[in-house]
């Protein structure tokens, strides 16, 4: 299994499953969509700028890059006017040494943010004490899923009905740590092809610096493992440089490759 590759299509399979999700009262608001260009796949939600939900991954993979393939995901993505739309190729992006040169040629500029990608077996899961209960979120448990989840990343609310209908979803997995008052944070599993992908956890600003993630990530690559995935992989934003949380090594993550971020 070529580790750089799937932790790709992991991500990409997710997020595409979940845009493709979303209720058509929110997707019509919020301008949702999946587009396929450039050899690619590209999120985007023209009304709410953002890089996660604004950007383009794995371009390369499949097929060498051109300088049509950029043109055309250029001309998608720039007259949207959007700030924060991003091209993630990943390093094992064809051609490797030339296209860097190609973005520059083609208006893309660099930004100061890498993104990791991190993978670890599903034997052995880590332990984390916690004073929080993990719980698998079922139907009824759905909004109060989606309601942490935009609380913890300080997205809009009306957004909650779209992350509440993954709750049930084939393929996902749904998480929330509670104590004695309530909810207290929130987090997902992908069961993809090859691979459980860890996505969407958060916590809410007044309970965050108290372990919660630890027990969240514990729990969904236990269950990872018995759904019958060999791995678990994740990714997150650091600045250029920048190394992956203490969590993350803690939880026996290893880094996979860094992805640059190109500004569209």
């Amino acid at each position: 299994m070529d580790l750089g590759w799937v932790v790709e299509a992991a991500e990409i399979t997710a997020w595409t499953d979940m845009v493709r999700a979303a209720p058509s009262a929110v997707a019509e608001r919020f301008g949702l969509e999946v587009l396929e260009l450039g050899g690619a796949v590209g999120l985007v939600a023209r009304r709410q700028d953002s890089p996660e939900f604004n950007r383009v991954m794995g371009i390369g993979l499949t097929r060498p890059v051109t300088a049509s393939d950029l043109e055309e995901i250029a001309s998608a993505y720039r007259p949207l006017g959007l700030r924060h739309a991003v091209l993630q190729p990943s390093p094992e992006a064809e051609p490797v040494k030339a296209l860097p040169d190609l973005l520059t040629a083609a208006g893309y500029r660099r930004v100061p943010l890498d993104g990791i990608k991190l993978a670890r077996p599903t034997l052995d899961p880590p332990r984390f004490a916690s004073e929080f209960e993990v719980i698998e979120a079922e139907v009824p448990d759905a909004r109060v899923f989606g309601a942490t989840i935009c609380a913890g990343f300080g997205m809009s609310a009306d957004l909650t009905p779209w992350v509440s209908g993954l709750v049930g979803r084939p393929d996902w997995r749904c998480y929330l740590a509670l104590d004695d008052r309530g909810p207290v944070a929130a987090a997902a599993l992908y069961l993809a092809d090859h691979v459980g992908w860890l996505g969407l956890a958060t916590t809410r600003a007044d309970r965050r610096g108290r372990g919660v993630q630890g027990a969240l990530m514990a729990r969904r690559i236990a269950d990872a493992g018995r759904a019958g995935r060999g791995w678990t992989v994740t990714e997150t934003t650091t600045p250029a440089g920048g190394a992956p949380s203490r969590a993350l090594l803690q939880a026996g993550f290893s880094i996979v490759h860094r992805r640059a971020n190109y500004a569209i």
